[in-house]
Order: C-alpha cells, then structure tokens, then sequence
C-alpha cells in the first residue's frame, strides 16, 4: 500500500515521541511509582477500578499517536481503551489477588521491563531510562507494563482481559521484532505468550 509508512518513518515517529514528550514520560513514571507503594502497603484496590485505572496508559498512547500522525496506532489503542473499559465495568468489586507464583514473578519483569524499556530516548543514560523512558508514550513499553501488572494480578480472573492483551502483546513485539527490527521487543512477545498462557491453562471465571 502506497500510503502505508516505512519502517523508518515509523521509528522516527516513536523516537520522536519519545524524546519530545519525555517530560510525559516522567509524570507516568510518577504515577505509576505511586501505585507501587499504594500496593506496597498492603493496599489492595477493587479489580473494577484497578482495571480502570490500568487503561489510561493506553488512553495516553493514543494520544501521542495522533500528534505524531499515526492514525493506525491511534484507532487500535482508543479502540483497544474503550473495549477494556467496557470490560471493566462488569468486573467485581472484590481485591484485586496478588500473588507471587510464576505467573505473579513474570508480572514484576515485565514492569521492570516497560518501567526502563532501553530505546527511543536520544543520549539517555541508564539513570535516565529509569525516570524518562517511553512508557506511556508508544505502544510497546506501554503494553509490557499493563501486561505485567495483569500478571501480577492474575490476569483479574477475566478471560477477556487476558486475551485481549496476549493477542495484543504478540501483536505489537511481534512487528517490533520483525518488520521494525527492534529486538528488544523480545521481551513483550515473552510476556504476551505467558499471559497467554494463563488463559490456557488457569480456569478463569467467565466474566469480562
């Protein structure tokens, strides 16, 4: 398709986000910090509103991608925002479940993984990943992090929940690795199969 862009259009669209918004980047990094020590207290929020919570970072990619004039991105994560919203609401009001079994440690990577996401950022030092890289801005570090909190949360015994992000998982690493080179991405594919198999193999309840 002659209007499809490049790979490289599509990478200096990302690096551009990445370091134009950097300062986005650091308020996630803060929000989503906050939650940390919030589930550090022993602080255990309903699963409804936790998954609530869980779909503004996709809110905000899709806002990104359309001031980076990426409508693809823009239409998939609105869509993506909007589905799992709707998901949400039909979740319980009961605590979320954390634990620290297989599925839970992959959990923890993954954050870890989206928290520091080594890419896009020009001149970015380790310190500086740690505080400025994209997460919340472009699909892939963004996707790592929900996914491991869903890990961590045991995929909110919601069948659809864990799909959707799997399939979507595989989706993003996948065009990462392959058609945009970026290896690093590796990781989210690793993460998504996992979700993915949560779904197989745990008897989740038939809920959203």
């Amino acid at each position: 398709m002659k209007n499809m862009p490049s790979p490289e259009q599509i990478l200096a669209g990302l690096a551009g986000i990445a370091n134009d918004y950097s300062y986005l980047a650091i308020i996630w990094h803060l929000v989503i910090l906050t939650f940390i020590v919030f589930l550090l207290t022993g602080r255990r929020p309903p699963k409804r509103y936790t998954a609530m919570f869980l779909t503004l970072p996709f809110i905000s990619v899709g806002l990104m991608a359309i001031l980076s004039g990426n409508p693809f991105n823009a239409i998939v994560f609105f869509a993506l925002s909007i589905i799992l919203i709707l998901y949400s609401l039909k979740l319980p009001l009961e605590k979320i479940d954390i634990k620290l079994n297989f599925a839970g440690i992959m959990g923890i990577f993954m954050i870890a993984f989206g928290w520091i996401y080594p890419h896009f950022v020009e001149d970015a030092t380790l310190l500086k990943y740690l505080y400025a890289s994209p997460m919340g801005l472009i699909p892939c570090p963004t996707l790592s992090l929900v996914i491991g909190f869903l890990l961590l949360f045991q995929g909110f015994s919601s069948r659809r929940w864990v799909l959707i992000l799997s399939v979507m998982g595989l989706y993003y690493g996948l065009t990462g690795m392959l058609h945009l080179k970026v290896y690093l991405d590796a990781g989210l594919v690793i993460g998504a199969l996992v979700l993915g198999m949560l779904f197989i193999t745990k008897k989740l309840a038939q809920q959203a």
